[in-house]
């Protein structure tokens, strides 16, 4: 009831306000402030609700503070360097999304790193100085983190991606950190590329100069074929053939055998016969 507070003492018009007392105001403030009454939102105002209050002080438009819970549009509208503080020189590229890592009462610490707004590679924050890298016992690798972990957990890796590794196999095939050979593998070095695929532990094919002993010592030909000749004469299968191909075997032969016996006219020659058969096997991974 204290109309003195903004109307004059000598006039009973009540349009004839000089000044607004808003303390003596107790209606909302879109109540007066709306288009074509009094005072309201610029062309250039952000997109908000009608809460003046939780920007504005009833002095004056100059804003206070920002109650972002107002906002009703994007952190990017204001946060775009020019209004309001945006991306910094060293920021990591993301979207425009603020709030997929940061809270609206503080940017730093940002709360989390929701990584579906992360538009840069792994390595632009996992370098172990703007966020954990790889660790010591980390094998080596180039810096595409992605190709093995997932953004929810780095341990235990999703898959490993070979392609990314720039360590011999025996790294981790050789020293318990990832499987090795299996108790029937046959005897050989430890260079694991030399017969297997990285894909696939099958053998693509066997190199037989990572066989360091003789064929049958290293448990691969340890049996003979049906159709092979004088199995009880030699046992040492290098003295007749080579590990490139099987037939026809070279010569001389440690025993008097036709060539005939194979199915061929003459001992030296080069290439496999069709059908040949090494009776051989390949040791388990």
């Amino acid at each position: 009831d204290s109309c003195g507070a903004c109307h004059p003492t000598n006039s009973f018009l009540f349009a004839d306000v000089p000044r607004v007392d808003h303390n003596h105001i107790s209606v909302p403030c879109v109540t007066c402030h709306t288009p074509g009454k009094y005072i309201y939102k610029g062309v250039n105002h952000i997109l908000t609700n009608d809460n003046c209050v939780s920007c504005h002080g009833t002095r004056g438009w100059d804003v206070i503070k920002v109650d972002h819970t107002q906002i009703t549009e994007p952190c990017i509208v204001c946060h775009d360097g020019g209004k309001a503080i945006g991306f910094s020189a060293n920021h990591i590229p993301t979207t425009t999304n603020c709030v997929a890592c940061h809270s609206t009462l503080f940017f730093k610490p940002q709360i989390m790193v929701d990584h579906r707004d992360v538009t840069g590679v792994c390595f632009d924050c996992h370098n172990s100085v703007r966020a954990v890298g790889k660790n010591g016992p980390h094998i080596q690798t180039d810096n595409l983190c992605e190709k093995c972990h997932n953004t929810n957990k780095f341990s235990p890796a999703d898959t490993v991606d070979h392609t990314s590794i720039s360590v011999p196999c025996q790294t981790c095939h050789a020293t318990g950190l990832a499987r090795g050979k299996g108790a029937v593998h046959i005897t050989t070095s430890d260079n694991c590329g030399a017969c297997h695929f990285t894909t696939a532990w099958p053998p693509r094919e066997l190199d037989h100069n990572e066989v360091p002993t003789t064929c049958e010592i290293a448990g691969c030909h340890s049996t003979f074929p049906a159709t092979h000749i004088a199995a009880n004469v030699v046992t040492n299968c290098g003295s007749c053939h080579t590990t490139v191909t099987w037939l026809p075997p070279k010569a001389p032969l440690p025993v008097t055998v036709a060539p005939a016996a194979f199915g061929i006219q003459s001992f030296g020659g080069s290439g496999r016969r069709s059908g040949a058969q090494s009776g051989g096997r390949f040791g388990g991974m």
